[in-house]
């Protein structure tokens, strides 16, 4: 243990080993290692966490990592922060007089069970008041205590699971002299990534007769969308499984009474959460294009014509294109409905508007459920295609195949990044160019409209293709060998399929090759690919070009992917 920057950190941990025995541990990445042994130790005191798994990379052991008989008490800040950390169980102890007992930022995959999280004791009250501190609540800006604040996520899926809660007592949280906005139970509202894992649950809890349980509504203000399991009914004191959900449009127009009623405190606005009895909610993602606007919208609605417009999530850096044109990065979009309990239906339809009106299509929308073996059964969404749209075509599959008008739109790259260079094939004015390759699976990419995935349709590829060896000082031009050739391949193109999106599946096909190279010359790359059953199925193609050396810089142009063959 050691104390850096007044947090006691535990976990101060990077992705390789530091310091004099670096060397001794060669590709040994300390934030996956197994917890050997940690138990009954004590935190107190500190001017920021307790505990914390920050700075550094966060904790994410290959094993469940158990914390036993921990006590993190009176510290300024949080008595536990985790953040970017998962796989983490914390059994016995005592968590009291903290800003937040259980901070968990961006954490994944906690237990917290079997101890006692208090609020503000009237000893610690007592203490801070007669100090001369103007108020022992934490900041006059922010004066919330919280026992366990969880947070938003980024996704779900098999590696990432919810925070489950259970065996846990609750006291201090409410009666004379509590600082506004405390709860037990509260979500940080600050960071809001459209997600909130619906396997997050609660069982088996108690509170003191004054305490505050829930309190939603900062989450509220930040029109979050939170469904949390009552495993029990022990939260709300129902006595019935079910669940808490935000007092948001998005998720209470298809939960209506009287299947969800106000949680208690009766009055809505003390807690800003419905309690709903009986009731399973399940979470499907959306995965489409990161081209598309940021006012794109998911709008659903179920039979009976009640709908709710849902935003997606995207982590558009203003600063970095290569960032953003990174192709393992799409807009996500999470669904978080009723199936059972609270909605006469579990069947609903989809479509994706701009401007609050406009129907348009995506290219692709890959799914998943991100609550895998979820609560209950799974709800229908179907999706609107956009096919009756006029200027829908499936002719010619490539956009901005000739780095028209200066511009990069329309195209991703794996990785290598991707910039357009002066000095086109066939006369052009500009190309695009791949330039910053570590390895040879890197290059420019673009992904295809799904809809045009008809099985036995036939494309025919074309693309002239430069190559410019980045390690010579003269950047003279790079001679490529066709075919199976070790250590001077060509390019070659290939269509990755993708099944999901949290965990998804891939597979590839080579559909372009070079059969000739001339040195110092434009060189035509062709191909042709008929869609298979497999094609059509994926909720993603990316058409994407790879296989060049290392450090060979790969300059594309005049890149068509035509129709050849029963186009109608």
């Amino acid at each position: 243990l050691r104390l850096v920057c007044n947090y006691l950190v535990v976990m101060d941990i990077c992705l390789d080993v530091r310091g004099p025995s670096a060397e001794f541990h060669p590709g040994v990445n300390p934030s996956r290692l197994p917890l050997y042994v940690f138990a009954d130790n004590v935190a107190h005191s500190n001017g920021g966490a307790g505990f914390a798994t920050y700075p550094g990379a966060g904790y994410n052991p290959v094993q469940e990592a158990t914390f036993v008989g921990m006590q993190s008490y009176r510290n300024r800040g949080s008595g536990l922060y985790l953040r970017n950390s998962g796989n983490l169980t914390f059994d016995g102890g005592v968590v009291s007089d903290n800003r937040v007992g259980f901070n968990m930022e961006r954490a994944h995959t906690v237990k917290i069970q079997n101890l006692h999280v208090g609020g503000e004791t009237p000893s610690f009250v007592a203490l801070a008041t007669g100090s001369g501190s103007t108020s022992h609540c934490p900041t006059l800006s922010n004066p919330a205590v919280i026992g366990i604040e969880l947070h938003s996520t980024t996704s779900g899926g098999m590696k990432k699971l919810g925070t489950t809660i259970s065996n846990v007592s609750f006291a201090n949280f409410g009666g004379d002299g509590i600082c506004e906005g405390s709860a037990a139970l509260s979500v940080d509202p600050r960071e809001y990534y459209q997600f909130f894992d619906p396997r997050s649950s609660v069982e088996a809890l108690e509170f003191d007769t004054n305490s505050t349980v829930l309190n939603l509504c900062p989450a509220v203000e930040n029109d979050m969308n939170i469904a949390l399991r009552d495993v029990d009914g022990s939260l709300v004191g129902t006595s019935q499984q079910g669940f808490v959900i935000s007092n948001t449009t998005a998720m209470t127009t298809f939960a209506a009474a009287p299947s969800c009623t106000t949680a208690p405190p009766d009055d809505a606005s003390s807690s800003c959460a419905l309690v709903c009895p009986n009731t399973c909610f399940r979470t499907l993602s959306l995965a489409v294009s990161s081209y598309t606007p940021d006012d794109l919208q998911l709008v659903v609605q179920d039979g009976s014509g009640k709908s709710i417009a849902l935003k997606g999530y995207f982590d558009y850096r203003d600063w970095d294109p290569y960032w953003n044109t990174w192709s393992k990065f799409t807009r996500r979009f999470f669904v978080t409905l009723p199936t059972t309990g609270a909605s006469s239906s579990s069947s609903y339809t989809g479509q994706f508007v701009v401007n609050n009106h406009q129907v348009v299509w995506p290219l692709f929308v890959e799914r998943s459920w991100e609550d895998v073996d979820g609560c209950g059964p799974e709800f229908a969404l179907t999706i609107d295609d956009d096919t009756l749209n006029a200027n829908y075509s499936c002719q010619q599959l490539i956009v901005n195949g000739n780095a028209e008008g200066n511009s990069t739109e329309g195209w991703w790259h794996t990785a290598g990044g991707i910039e357009t260079v002066a000095g086109g094939a066939n006369g052009t004015a500009f190309a695009l160019s791949n330039q910053f390759r570590s390895y040879s699976s890197f290059g420019i990419a673009q992904y295809l409209d799904t809809r045009c995935m008809v099985v036995g349709r036939q494309y025919q590829l074309q693309a002239y293709v430069q190559l410019i060896n980045t390690t010579d000082d003269n950047n003279n031009p790079f001679t490529c060998t066709p075919g199976n050739n070790a250590e001077a391949p060509c390019p070659e193109a290939h269509v990755k399929r993708r099944v999901g999106t949290t965990d998804p599946i891939n597979s590839f096909q080579t559909i372009g090759v070079m059969t000739s190279w001339i040195v110092e010359e434009w060189n035509l790359m062709q191909g042709t690919w008929t869609i298979t059953e497999e094609d059509a199925a994926a909720g993603s193609i990316l058409l994407a070009w790879h296989r060049t050396p290392a450090h060979v810089q790969v300059i594309l142009d005049e890149m068509t992917l035509v129709c050849i063959a029963n186009c109608e």
